[in-house]
């Protein structure tokens, strides 16, 4: 994931935390991110998004952001502790 795709987690989930997990599930198949046999439950989501922030290079996708955004300072917070939180924020319909 690049910094952009950490900076619309952040704002989806301030502004519209309700995730469709079927809908969710069809497009990770899609991509080729889940595998047609598996299903996608809450665990699954859970596991797969603490990975991906496990792995984050936050300084990384920060400078990927930066050029962007009005006020960088508003980065500053961004953290994997920072991302967990925001991940526990969405609510799966």
């Amino acid at each position: 994931m690049k910094g952009r795709d950490w900076y619309d987690l952040v704002w989806y989930a301030a502004n519209h935390p309700q995730l469709h997990l079927s809908h969710l599930e069809q497009r990770m198949i899609q991509s080729g991110h889940l595998k047609k046999a598996q299903r996608l439950n809450l665990e699954t989501f859970s596991t797969i998004a603490a990975r991906a922030i496990d792995k984050l290079d936050v300084s990384q996708a920060r400078r990927e952001v930066e050029p962007f955004v009005k006020d960088p300072e508003t980065l500053t917070v961004w953290s994997r502790e920072f991302f967990h939180d925001v991940i526990r924020r969405i609510v799966l319909v």
